[in-house]
């Protein structure tokens, strides 16, 4: 999403610093992958609540989300 930049002060840190993460060439899956789908290939996603997230990911996990996605 595009945030305004009352919603960028108001997650800033007292030092009024804050963080964004640029993304490019994404694509949106065909098919929303449940998180209990995920965690059945990947263990770190069975102590997580989350699917979305910044998490590092090896090649392999990266592949089968996207071949479950674009099924």
């Amino acid at each position: 999403g595009v945030f305004r930049e009352s919603d960028v002060t108001h997650a800033a840190s007292r030092t009024g610093n804050a963080t964004a993460l640029v993304f490019s060439r994404t694509e949106l899956f065909d098919r929303p992958i449940p998180l209990s789908e995920a965690r059945t290939f990947y263990s770190p996603f069975k102590t997580s609540g989350y699917l979305q997230s910044t998490r590092l990911v090896d090649e392999h996990v990266f592949v089968e989300l996207c071949r479950r996605g674009l099924q």
